[in-house]
This record gives structure tokens, sequence and C-alpha cells, in this order.
């Protein structure tokens, strides 16, 4: 037996069991998360009504104008946490709202919250071209195509990006940028950290 063989492989072990500890630190964050998903459809009837508003957190909008009277609204309803039949649950209790009221056809959801646990809900919208929309948003992108009747968009940790928007629009972000192509009518936009 050599001593200094001895003693020259514990540092070369300590050494492997170093990188091996290091590297399952760095490869927390790559460790799947427990997740669940589901997707919502609804067609409703809009005639008579003159707005859209829809609003979420940790989801993207995006709606684009199309003739009739009907609002099609596709939601992807996610779940990302520690345990997945948590994720299940929480996701069985996200409800989507929809409701006219006056003149406005309202779109939000309710969900409970938990500490450890992401609830994120994003829509796609089919609406009348002729109807206003307002979509605001919280770590989330809101694209708007071929609205005549207007639009409001806010998000913050996002980006806004309208194509063929006539009539007044105003688009307002932090942390994100904004762009418009091809759009018509009074514009105001304001971005900060973001470029217009």
């Amino acid at each position: 037996m050599h001593p200094d063989r001895t003693v020259s492989s514990i540092p070369i072990s300590g050494f492997i069991l170093s990188i091996l500890f290091l590297l399952a630190i760095a490869a927390q964050p790559l460790i799947a998360k427990a997740k669940a998903e589901d997707r919502f459809h609804q067609v409703v009837d809009v005639s008579g009504l003159e707005e859209v508003t829809l609003e979420t957190v940790n989801g993207s909008i995006e709606v684009t104008g199309c003739d009739g009277d009907q609002v099609t609204l596709d939601a992807t309803l996610k779940v990302e946490g520690r345990n997945e039949e948590k994720c299940r649950e929480l996701l069985e209790k996200i409800k989507i709202e929809i409701e006219k009221k006056n003149t406005t056809l309202e779109i939000d959801y309710d969900a409970k919250s938990k500490r450890g646990y992401s609830i994120m809900v994003s829509y796609t919208l089919l609406a009348p071209s002729r109807m206003k929309i307002d979509a605001e948003t919280v770590n989330g992108s809101i694209d708007l195509k071929k609205i005549n009747g207007g639009v409001d968009a806010e998000t913050i940790n996002g980006g806004i990006h309208c194509v063929e928007i006539k009539g007044r629009a105003s688009a307002e972000t932090i942390n994100g940028g904004i762009e418009f192509e091809n759009s018509t009518g009074e514009i105001h936009a304001e971005a900060i950290n973001g470029g217009i």
C-alpha cells in the first residue's frame, strides 16, 4: 500500500463530491416543477354590446378582430408548483368569469392562490372589429389586430403589439416595448424601461 496514493485520493474524492454538490444546486431550477393545464372555450353573442374588457395576471392576451356579432374566447389555464395533485386541485378552482354589463362584455377569472404555486391564465379572443378592446395584464404580453373600435392596453413586464388599429388607441407598459403597425387615429403610447 502506498500512502501517497491514499492521501491523493482524498482530495480527488472531495473535489468530485464538491462538483456533484454544485451541479445538484445548479440543476435545482431545471428540475421539472409539477404542473397542470386545462383549456376553456366559449362563444358569446355580443349583439348590442360595444366593448370587451379582459383582465389577467401571469398571462398573455391576444385579440383579433373579425366580422359578425360573436366573441370566441379560448383560454389556457396553468398551475405550476411543488406537488402535482395540489396543482390539479388549484386548477379545478380557476373559474373564468364572463359577464355582460350594460354595453360591455367583461372577461376575468377567479382563482385561489397558494404560496409556492403559480397560476397563469392566457386569453385568445376573436371579437367583432367594431368593438373597443380594453386589455390589462401583469407578467404578459398584449397583441391586438384588426380592431376598429379603439383599444386601451396596459401591462407590466410585457410588450404591446398593435396591428391595423383604427380609432383611439392607448398603450402603456412598464418593462416592455410598444409597437404599432398600419394603425390610424389618435395614438397614445407610454413605455417605462422599453422602446416605442
